[in-house]
């Protein structure tokens, strides 16, 4: 009988031919680098030589990209996952595994960890902690605006603005807030991924573009409005009809720039 032995684990290459120069085996289900493979013919067997199973291969990941909240699953293709449960980790968290969900060698089903960013490492650790030869980059999505509203919005700023919108993240240190181009200060999140508030700055005017950064990932914007003027006094009240003086306006949200026009009559 002739016999082909893959070592240090025994594993039996099914001889399905052979002549006096070349065999033909069927490679069992295995894993493992660096073995020895060796033949025996008739009790008498071989010196060994390097044999190996591939490690890990991702092919395909099905989305490419998810929200930073996850909640249906992602499909990874490839090859040599193994037979047996491992591991998958997204930017160094697991993504959850269920039962059932780690199909033998070639596919994996799992539930993305909480994130965001893009080109993220997505990495297989099979159960015999072999690991991916390259990570896979993986993309959580980019934030999406639904609206931006402030219970009111002088134009001295300071007072919160409330954010609303999809894929915002949970990291305040790694979100930046935008209106009118100006920073909004002191990001917080109301709920994590949904909610965000800030300090308004100082700004004016209509329709200004509020932005959200998320991890340099940067959505579109939704138009935000402060407080229209507001007049408290006129001093003098009376003037001489043929004008030429200097009144004096106090009021609110007079704003700090642009074209200002004051009407009388």
């Amino acid at each position: 009988p002739v016999t082909v032995t893959i070592n240090p684990r025994s594993y039996s290459c099914a001889v399905a031919s052979h002549t006096h120069t070349q065999i033909v085996c069927d490679v069992p289900v295995g894993y493992g680098t660096n073995m020895n493979l060796t033949v025996t013919v008739a009790g008498q067997t071989s010196g060994g030589t390097v044999f190996q199973y591939s490690v890990p291969s991702i092919s395909q990941v099905q989305p490419g990209s998810v929200p930073t909240n996850p909640t249906d699953k992602i499909t990874i293709l490839g090859s040599s996952f193994d037979v047996a449960y491992g591991n998958v980790t997204i930017d160094g968290a697991l993504c959850t595994v269920a039962v059932g969900d780690w199909e033998p060698h070639t596919r994996i089903l799992c539930t993305p960890p909480e994130g965001q960013g893009a080109g993220v490492d997505l990495i297989v650790i099979t159960t015999h902690k072999r690991y991916t030869t390259t990570a896979w980059s993986f993309n959580y999505d980019p934030p999406s605006l639904t609206s931006a509203s402030a219970t009111s919005a002088p134009t001295t700023g300071g007072t919160w603005l409330t954010v609303q919108g999809i894929s915002l993240g949970k990291k305040p240190s790694e979100t930046v807030v935008t209106v009118g181009g100006e920073n909004c200060g002191n990001v917080e999140f109301v709920t994590p991924h949904q909610t965000l508030r800030c300090i308004l700055p100082v700004g004016q005017g209509l329709s200004n573009p509020v932005q959200v950064t998320v991890t340099s990932q940067v959505s579109g914007t939704v138009g935000f409005d402060y407080d229209p003027p507001y007049i408290d006094s006129v001093a003098p009240q009376c003037q001489d009809s043929s004008g030429g003086t200097n009144i004096t306006l106090t009021g609110t949200n007079f704003g700090v720039n642009g074209e200002v026009t004051v009407e009388v009559g």
